[in-house]
């Protein structure tokens, strides 16, 4: 007799079908592009992805571009409308702020503090 132990989830998953989408969605519009051409260079052009120099000149050549395509992607991606069961379709932004408006404000409550106390944070005085 054969037992199996397992960690697999055996059933479909419907938890996290959003941000699977998303993921999908990402790689699909820019991410793939992006792995391609790098792919490319290596190949065609002899790009070396252990040099520092190499991996340098493609964040000086590409970075801002690639910054550039997920700023538009998020924008996007935060005003399309989501198909949602008895309601209204709604964007992510609207559903952030609707919960915030219904919901308050999470997270820590801004502390005021002065600049000085702002300079010396994070400071390890006993490494010094």
């Amino acid at each position: 007799m054969v037992t199996h132990s397992s960690n697999q989830i055996l059933h479909r998953s419907v938890h996290n079908v959003r941000i699977e989408r998303l993921w999908v969605d990402l790689t699909v519009s820019l991410g793939a592009k992006w792995a391609d051409f790098f792919q490319l260079l290596e190949v065609q052009s002899g790009l070396d992805i252990n040099n520092v120099n190499h991996i340098w000149l493609l964040h000086y050549l590409f970075l801002a571009d690639i910054n550039e395509e997920v700023s538009f992607f998020v924008r996007t991606w935060n005003h399309h409308p989501i198909q949602m069961r008895g309601q209204l379709n709604r964007s992510p932004i609207d559903m952030y702020g609707f919960d915030m408006l219904v919901h308050g404000i999470r997270g820590d409550v801004y502390d005021e503090q002065g600049t000085q106390d702002l300079e010396l944070y994070g400071v390890d005085w006993e490494a010094l």
